[in-house]
């Protein structure tokens, strides 16, 4: 039988510190899907990062007051939020030249990945949701990308904001209103 997040972290708590590579392997997946769009192409160092913060921390982890991946979500969405600080900041501008290795056969797979048509008009989509959000007041962006990219229910992002599930939900439908206000000249987003 597999072990419990908590029996983990008492584990590495107690000096075990095997048991923070278990955790490690069972959540990278889940932090590297935390950094999409402008983090996209930085997603494996945010990850690095995320898990570095959190096994710093982990010794002073209370199993009592949040899931470890509720924490590990905050500790992501901080260091993300960190990482578009310092981009807005000038200090972590993509730029193509910029482009190499990894993060450019990456770059080649997404954009030959469909018929030119179709990834035209899915990326200008794209890039309308981007603008659209970006008018949007930062809390109610940041539910919108928890519960809409990251598929988290309205009680895991009220534990991560220290908001009510409640709140979080009028906060979900107050963007969703906005964005469809700000989308409907759009005709992709208007059918």
């Amino acid at each position: 039988m597999e072990a419990t997040d908590n029996e983990l972290i008492r584990v590495y708590q107690q000096g075990g510190t095997w048991a923070f590579d278990v955790l490690h392997d069972r959540y990278k997946g889940w932090v590297m899907s935390l950094f999409f769009g402008p983090c996209y192409f930085y997603r494996e160092e945010l990850t690095q990062e995320v898990f570095f913060k959190a096994w710093r921390s982990l010794h002073r982890f209370n199993i009592n007051q949040a899931s470890f991946k509720t924490w590990l979500t905050a500790i992501g969405k901080h260091t993300k939020i960190d990482f578009l600080r310092k981009q807005k900041r000038g200090k972590g501008i993509i730029s193509i030249d910029s482009l190499e290795g990894e993060a450019f056969d990456e770059l080649l797979k997404v954009s030959a990945s469909e018929e030119p048509p179709a990834s035209a008009l899915r990326s200008e989509a794209a890039s309308k949701l981007e603008e659209a959000l970006q008018h949007l007041p930062s809390i109610h962006q940041q539910v919108f990308n928890l519960r809409g990219y990251e598929e988290m229910n309205f009680r895991e992002i009220g534990e991560i904001l220290g908001l009510s599930r409640d709140r979080i939900r009028q906060i979900w439908y107050e963007a969703l209103c906005c964005l469809k206000r700000l989308l409907s000249s759009y005709k992709e987003f208007s059918k």
